[in-house]
């Protein structure tokens, strides 16, 4: 036995052996036939191994074949450069393929698509759907392609693809599905990556598929989803197709967004003839706020293809959908850069068609775009543009034509046509803040050619309100150095509405030219509001050469300029000459004109205040270079006629103008003039116009300024001279450095600060000036040191820094002085001479109006110390210090303390000149310890009070004349004194007239009031503290409730200071206390009563309270006496009355005691008969008791003889009571 089991061991050990080694030693190839004919009944195409075949059976069964051809080995369908498969042993011995794992070298596949839609595989007439019979009993696991090819050839339009370099890997059940497939290909030279999922394939020869494509670089997806019918006729698909473009985080996170994220879908239905895709959506923007357009679309896939997809929308909110969030606008050059981006990331078709987009309405910006309507058929590159027609805010149309291309930078050819109805509201809403003035209806109709370095317009027509404006413009360099050349004819060109609406398109930093060429007719051309006739031009300007043909204006608001030349190389080495010729009657429209071009310039704006003054002004102006070698010498001459004035400067550089500071200058320049106030003006110094007394200024300098120019300056005007002298150095900033001197004399400087406009600092007629200084500074900033000299009568010392060069001039400093006067600073404030005039009848200020601060080009902060500040009446305060802030139309006295009467005062004023006219004045004034009797008014050569005085105030106030100033004062403070007296209120002057009364004196007001006013000013009261409040209204300082008390007399009331009439009325009560002279009803007090004058106010006494308190108390005196007689018959008169009412009280008790007894006797009475009633009742009563019991006891024998034998039976009658 045990034999037999060794034999069948060794036996199995043999075939196991032979097995896995025997398959090394067959030669496969021998089996070539064996091998085609089972793949061809898999395929049900030929198959033929022109390779190499070899195969193993263990551990499984392995088969590797090479170069395979399926159908002819002439024209394959497909071809497999090895192929290598491992089997499953077990179903392999049943007859079954279960391959485990497949790997395809290089495999190939041919496609072709009948003229009929059949589509075959190469070579082969049958359908494919007849190569996918017999796969129901081979199953796959896993299969890796390498290096794959797909042909696929459409015979109807000669067209071919091929999908290239396919790697992935396969896995499935069954080779008949459903399978999975990942991998990567080549599709027209762009890398992709897929995922493709088949269901299994049906009896119908019908498949199921899923199919997602990544092309590599760019974040699209695709996403198919789809059933495919391959029944033997033409291929069928219908289902659904996705593809978006996924939102760049990356940009996002380095702030750009980039283009903005979509998603296309529709439902498809395709076969070889045509590919409908309905309804389909594209949703643009993130998912969370994206917006839709529906539509349709249909491709043709036959012998022409083309496609027409149409796309609508009701509205579409660009706003929510790029700013996330309700009710705000986006940027719309953002917007503008995103569209342009998205439209460029999308693939141009490279098929023939129609792309039609309709939306009614398009919120973006903040604005809504109505009608929007766009026409585009793909062309290589970008599109062509049938129709782009929208509706813009402010009643604006746009309507566009032509060639926009997306390869590289966008780039648009064509028609363009702009029209806005109201232009402002465009403005608005395409640059949020709008443009400044109205803007005249605007259409522009134009050949446009544009992109990222140029942008030219020809054929232009445009219309501003009625104007046509004809030619073309061309910008060129857009990114580096732009160059503009322009060709122009027009009735009537405003620059102002051009410029503003260029704006619009382009920044302004965009805006300033490398090289301009100018070609410019117009017999209108308005420039800052200013419209200037018969305007031609002809000019070019290249980097640092100029050349005027002609330029001529032949009336700008009353000036002409003619100009003429050529100058090349200005800068290095000057050759050539420009001529040019000025004559204006006026200059003001020239200076608008300039304003406009130039904002902001601060040499224009003095130019602007000296225009006026200069016309009407004829000039000619000659700019010659002479080159020689390498250097060019330039040479400057003016002259000619400004207003009165003769004009001459002659100027020279020797040496490159690039270089000016080693160069050599000389120049001289002179203006003379017989108005010295005009010429003044001409200078852009403010001045009033004083004819007869002329003028002159005159300029020197000489020399290199690297190293110095020696100069001088001179203005001599109105009997004054100012001359400067000294060295001026150009710093390698070009800044130029000063060191010199400068003086001022004058025997009279009245007349010039009379032109000035500026008050005097004295009342003399005449005021003497000699003043020096040392300068130094980088112009126009200068130091002033040293100051030194006389002003008038008294001395002026200081130092003061200023800045030449800003508008207005600016100038710091501390200045010494003597005596300075009050109503200097306020006619500073006011206007010269604001206190002069004489004021109206009846009124106490002038009411002329007021010229307003006299301060103008001056913006000053002066530190000013003097030895007095004389005011009205002698008053001074002494050694006043203050901050003096000046500037054009504003004057402020600052930080201002001195002594003042023996005590401290401080405070501020601002007066300010109003835009409508007048002036406005504000402050705060304060004083602590001021003797009052200085200060106060006096009466019979004594200050009506004495004492401490602490005061503090604010105040406010505007008008147009002093007048008005005064009595519209508003405000209000507090009021102190102390330790203080208040002289002629004699504390007895009420017991003197009360001791007068009681000794006769007759009480009437005039002898009472003559009594006590001789009394009352016989002495004084004195106090401790006052203290009051008061406000300022129209005018008029009010005191209300204010009280002095000491000892036994009292004193109160209010005052009124009228400002505005300087008048004062008070209303004061004194009163006394009467002590034991009180009576009720009335109190010793008299009235005060001032009026008049503030500085001399007349008293009056009201003595009607002291006179009704003196007739009170002699009548009470007399009303004692009376009632001292009286009191003995009153007090009879009581007795009398008591001894009555004691006789009325003994009759009334009497009386009483009466009544009495009677009602106890009544009493009695009723007593004893109601006793004897009661005793008959009870007799009454026992009596019939007795009765009762006698009847009763009859009764009761008759019942027993009743009873008895033999007697009869009838009773005995009874007799009730009471009746027997």
């Amino acid at each position: 036995m045990n034999s037999l089991y060794i034999g069948v061991g060794l036996t199995i050990i043999a075939a196991l052996m032979a097995a896995l080694i025997g398959p090394f030693f067959i030669d496969w190839g021998l089996f070539r036939t064996s091998f085609e004919a089972e793949a061809e009944r898999i395929f049900g195409a030929k198959v033929t191994v022109l390779g190499s075949i070899d195969a193993r059976l263990l551990p499984s069964p392995w088969l590797s074949l090479g170069d395979v051809v399926v159908g002819s080995v002439d024209r394959p369908a497909a071809k497999i450069g090895r192929f290598e498969a491992r089997l499953e042993l077990t179903p392999l011995l049943k007859g079954e393929f279960h391959i485990s794992e497949l790997r395809l070298d290089r495999p190939s596949l041919s496609v072709s698509l009948k003229r009929n839609g059949t589509l075959v595989l190469a070579g082969d007439p049958a359908p494919v759907a007849g190569a996918l019979r017999d796969l129901g009993d081979a199953s796959l696991e896993m299969a890796e392609i390498v290096d794959g090819r797909i042909d696929f050839a459409d015979e109807r339009a000669g067209r071919s693809f091929a999908l290239e370099r396919i790697n992935g890997i396969v896995s499935g059940s069954a080779l008949a599905g459903p399978l999975k497939a990942e991998g990567g290909a080549v599709a027209m030279g762009q890398s992709v990556a897929f995922r493709l999922a088949m269901g299994r394939v049906t009896a119908e020869r019908a498949v199921p598929v899923k199919l997602q494509v990544t092309p590599g670089g760019e974040p699209l997806v695709v996403t198919v989803d789809a059933a495919l019918s391959l029944t033997g006729g033409p291929p069928r698909a219908t289902g659904t197709a996705v593809v978006q473009r996924l939102d760049s985080e990356a940009k996002a996170d380095r702030g750009d967004p980039g283009p903005m994220p979509w998603r296309l879908e529709s439902r498809f239905a395709v076969d070889p003839a045509r590919l409908d895709l309905d309804p389909l959506t594209l949703a643009i923007g993130p998912d969370d706020r994206a917006y839709q357009l529906n539509g349709r679309g249909r491709i043709d896939l036959g012998l022409t293809p083309n496609f027409d997809l149409a796309l609508t929308a009701k509205q579409i909110d660009l706003d929510r959908a790029l700013a996330g969030r309700v009710g705000e606008a986006v940027d719309l050059d953002g917007v503008a850069r995103r569209v342009l981006g998205t439209i460029a990331g999308l693939p141009v078709p490279d098929m023939p068609g129609r792309l039609a987009l309709d939306v009614p309405g398009l919120v973006v910006g903040g604005g809504v775009l109505q009608d929007l309507r766009l026409i585009a058929r793909p062309r290589p590159g970008g599109y062509s543009l049938e129709e782009l027609t929208a509706r813009l805010p402010g009643r604006s149309q746009v309507t566009a034509s032509g060639r926009l291309s997306l390869t590289g930078t966008p780039a648009f050819d064509g028609r363009l046509y702009v029209a806005s109805e109201q232009p402002n509201a465009f403005a608005a809403w395409l640059r949020r803040g709008g443009v400044q003035g109205r803007l005249d209806p605007v259409s522009v109709d134009a050949i446009l050619k544009i992109d990222a370095d140029s942008f030219r317009a020809d054929q232009m027509l445009a219309r501003i309100g009625a104007a046509q404006v004809r030619g073309h413009v061309q910008v060129s360099g857009i990114g580096s150095a732009p160059r503009v050349e322009t060709g122009i004819t027009a009735d009537r060109l405003d620059l102002d509405q051009v410029r503003a609406l260029a704006g619009l398109f382009a920044s302004p930093a965009g805006l300033a030219p490398a090289a301009t060429r100018i070609d410019l007719d117009a017999g209108q051309l308005v420039l800052g509001g200013v419209t200037a006739r018969g305007v031609s031009a002809r000019l070019a300007v290249d980097g640092d050469s100029v050349e005027v043909s002609r330029l001529s204006v032949q009336d700008a608001a009353g000036a002409a300029l003619d100009m003429t030349g050529r100058i090349d190389r200005f800068a290095a080495r000057p050759d050539g000459n420009l001529q040019a010729t000025v004559k204006a009657a006026t200059l003001d429209g020239l200076v608008r004109m300039l304003r406009s071009l130039f904002p902001d310039t601060p040499a224009l704006d003095r130019f602007a205040a000296a225009a006026p003054h200069l016309a009407p002004l004829d000039a000619r102006l000659s700019l010659t270079g002479q080159a020689s070698g390498e250097r060019g010498d330039l040479q400057l001459d003016i002259s000619g006629t400004a207003g009165p004035s003769r004009l001459a400067v002659a100027g020279k550089l020797a040496g490159s103008p690039a270089e000016w500071r080693a160069g050599r200058i000389d120049l001289n320049a002179r203006l003379d003039g017989p108005d010295g106030g005009r010429l003044m003006r001409q200078l852009g110094i403010p001045a009033l116009s004083l004819k007869g007394a002329a003028g002159q200024a005159a300029v020197t300098l000489a020399g290199v300024p690297a190293t110095g120019l020696d100069g001088t300056a001179e203005l001599e005007a109105l009997g004054s001279r100012l001359a400067l002298s000294g060295r001026v150095i150009a710093g390698d900033d070009g800044r130029l450095g000063v060191d010199g001197r400068g003086r001022l004399v004058s025997a009279d400087l009245g007349p010039v600060l009379t032109a000035l406009g500026q008050p005097a600092v004295t009342p003399l007629g005449r005021l003497p000036v000699d003043l020096g200084a040392g300068l130094s500074g980088t112009w126009p900033k200068l130091t002033l040191k040293a100051i030194d000299g006389r002003l008038g009568a008294g001395p002026l010392r200081g130092e003061a820094t200023a800045d030449l060069g800003a508008m207005p001039v600016k100038l710091d400093g501390r200045l010494e002085l003597g005596t300075i006067g009050l109503t200097d600073l306020i006619d500073l404030g006011l206007g010269a001479g604001s206190l002069e005039a004489l004021p109206e009848a009846g009124q106490a200020w002038p009411g002329q109006a007021l010229p307003g601060p006299s301060v103008t080009g001056l913006a000053a902060d002066l530190r000013i110390s003097a030895e007095a500040l004389a005011m009205a009446d002698k008053r001074v305060v002494e050694r006043p210090e203050f901050r003096l802030r000046l500037r054009p139309g504003e004057v402020a006295v600052e930080s201002f303390s001195g002594g003042l009467a023996g005590g401290k005062a401080g405070g501020q004023v601002r007066m300010r000149g109003n835009a409508g006219g007048g002036v406005a004045v504000s402050g705060d004034i304060k004083i602590e310890g001021a003797a009052f009797g200085d200060l106060v008014w006096r009466r019979d050569g004594r200050a009506v009070a004495s004492g401490q005085m602490d005061l503090t105030a604010t105040f406010e106030t505007a008008g147009r004349s002093v007048a008005s100033l005064v009595s519209g004062t508003v405000g209000g403070g507090a009021f102190g004194l102390r330790n203080g007296t208040l002289r002629s209120v004699n504390p007895a002057a009420f017991d003197a007239v009360v001791a007068a009364a009681d000794s006769g004196l007759e009480l009437k007001e005039d002898r009472i009031r003559s009594l006590f006013q001789s009394r009352l000013d016989a002495g004084e009261l004195p106090f401790e503290r006052v203290d009051a409040a008061f406000s300022i209204g129209g005018g008029i300082v009010r005191l209300r409730d204010v009280a002095v008390a000491s000892g036994p007399v009292r004193t109160s009331g209010t005052a009124s200071l009228d400002l505005g009439r300087w008048a004062l009325e008070a209303d004061w009560t004194i009163k006394a206390d009467a002590g034991r002279n009180a009576v009720t009803g009335a109190d010793p007090q008299v009235g005060v009563l001032f009026r008049g004058p503030l500085n001399a106010p007349v008293r009056s006494l009201d003595v009607a309270p002291l006179n009704a308190f003196l007739t009170l108390r002699a009548f009470e005196r007399e009303v004692s006496r009376v009632e001292v007689l009286q009191q003995d018959i009153m007090e009879r008169e009581r007795f009398a009355r008591e001894a009555k009412r004691l006789r009325e009280e003994k009759l009334r008790i009497e009386r009483e005691a009466r009544e009495a007894e009677q009602r106890r006797a009544d009493e009695e009475r009723r007593r004893l008969d109601e006793e004897r009633r009661a005793r008959e009742a009870a007799e009454a009563a026992r009596r019939l008791e007795e009765k009762r019991k006698a009847d009763a006891a009859a009764a009761a024998g008759g019942a027993a003889e009743a009873g008895r034998p033999g007697e009869g039976a009838r009773p005995r009658p009874v007799t009730p009571p009471g009746c027997g």
